[in-house]
């Protein structure tokens, strides 16, 4: 006999939570490393007085810095409709 398992909503969604904030972490970690990496150069490259050093680390990873970063905001946006949220009264008011 197989036991065949059935997946419930609630089941579903903590799931996906539970993915959406693992790609939340490593896209977030991703874009820090990017944008830690494109600073420091131009930091050593400011105190070298080497503005080729300044302008190469921009045009290297100002890019995919941006691209890491809208990445992590889509994931941030789309894991928000993940959390729960109270049934009761109109959040839209604050109050």
């Amino acid at each position: 006999m197989s036991a065949t398992t059935h997946t419930s909503p609630v089941g579903a969604r903590d799931r996906a939570r539970s993915v959406v904030r693992i790609l939340f972490v490593a896209a977030m970690a991703v874009f820090v490393l990017i944008g830690a990496t494109l600073v420091a150069v131009q930091a050593v490259g400011v105190v070298l007085v080497q503005p080729a050093l300044v302008s190469g680390a921009s045009d290297a990873l100002l890019v995919p810095a941006i691209g890491a970063a809208i990445v992590f905001g889509l994931i941030a946006f789309g894991g928000g409709y993940l959390e729960d949220r109270p049934s009761s009264g109109d959040a839209s008011t604050g109050d």
